[in-house]
């Protein structure tokens, strides 16, 4: 986890670090609420992996009270008024006032501004719902993954809460594994482009403040266990050796997918060590 410091002002490190000494218990009681904000940790080289494309035309909500998400009250809506629910009457006496199946398509990846011109002004929430029938195979993991959305999106996937994402340059996901069926499946996303104080744009910008979905969506399709993220570069102040660390997700060490290249061999380490959850690669270690 990475903590942006900005507001004690000019000050030493030992200072500094007394101050964070104090705020220490506060720190341990924060860290389950922000290391929940995102469900997956990132996976990276998309584009090397399984991938099932989500882009197309989607279902979309104009919501600019956000009626769908909060109450009278302003506090989450939890119950078949939520638009993320995507619910259907049980009968003509049952009220709901939402429906995406009758509702307007906007293009995934794109932003709302340029898809219609009651909308190129338009900041506030839209929500987006997208369905897809997929069997999973056995021993497989799946990863809900979005390149942008902008500014802030709340995620969820057949009527429940994945996450929220705030940040309309950056790419995260969730997994989906337990939650996906052979039918019906269906993700809701909200996407709201509100400009705030402490937000990007802020309330006085000078460029255009884009909204929806921008950038792809995909799933990912990867093994039980899998290579979530690596590194493979130069040794410092050598041309002739490389190093590099390989990070795992699952329950096995998958260790069998590697093997020696003999030809880089000479006088070099011969142990493959694992340290917080980053396995270390020898230079005559190649994975596949």
């Amino acid at each position: 986890m990475h903590f942006l410091y900005s507001g004690f002002g000019n000050v030493t490190l030992r200072s500094l670090t007394r101050r964070l000494r104090g705020c220490a218990p506060l720190l341990l009681l924060a860290w389950p609420l922000v290391a929940t904000a995102q469900v997956a940790p990132l996976i990276a080289n998309l584009g090397a992996r399984q991938n099932i494309d989500m882009d197309g035309r989607w279902q979309v909500i104009v919501d600019p009270f956000d009626t769908g998400f909060l109450d009278y009250r302003s506090k989450p809506l939890q119950n078949n008024n939520a638009f993320f629910k995507n619910h259907k009457p049980g009968s003509k006496s049952e009220l709901v006032e939402y429906d995406f199946d009758s509702s307007g398509q906007l293009n995934v990846p794109g932003d709302w501004n340029t898809q219609r011109d009651t909308l190129l002004f338009y900041e506030g929430s839209v929500w987006y719902k997208h369905s897809f029938d997929y069997s999973k195979p056995a021993h497989e993991r799946l990863f809900l993954h979005f390149g942008a959305v902008n500014y802030r999106a709340n995620v969820y996937f057949n009527g429940d809460e994945l996450g929220e994402h705030v940040g309309g340059f950056t790419p995260f996901d969730f997994e989906v594994t337990d939650k996906v069926l052979p039918t019906g499946n269906f993700i809701v996303v909200r996407a709201n482009n509100a400009r705030g104080k402490e937000e990007v744009p802020t309330t006085n910008t000078d460029w255009w403040n884009y909204g929806g979905i921008t950038r792809p969506v995909t799933l990912v399709r990867v093994p039980e266990t899998f290579v979530q993220d690596y590194l493979v570069q130069l040794e410092k102040g050598s041309t002739r050796q490389i190093k590099g660390w390989v990070q795992l997700n699952g329950p096995q060490p998958l260790l069998k997918h590697f093997r020696r290249m003999p030809q880089a061999t000479r006088n070099l380490p011969s142990r493959v060590a694992q340290s917080y959850g980053l396995r270390k690669i020898p230079s005559y270690i190649e994975w596949r």
